[in-house]
């Protein structure tokens, strides 16, 4: 396992507030305020009836 270039001192703080070190925000999809739609799903149903089948 290489743990590439390790520095001989601790980085600078300007190092720790640069641009590749924010993280993107992860929200929850919005849902429809009547509830008619329910939630979106990535069809697993699905997923699991083909892998599952008739064994249940």
């Amino acid at each position: 396992m290489d743990p590439g270039v390790v520095p001989s001192r601790r980085p600078p703080e300007s190092f720790w507030i640069a641009d590749y070190f924010r993280m993107p925000v992860f929200r929850p999809p919005e849902l429809d305020r009547a509830g008619a739609g329910g939630v979106p799903h990535i069809g697993l149903d699905s997923l699991l009836s083909a892998a599952i089948g008739d064994a249940l």
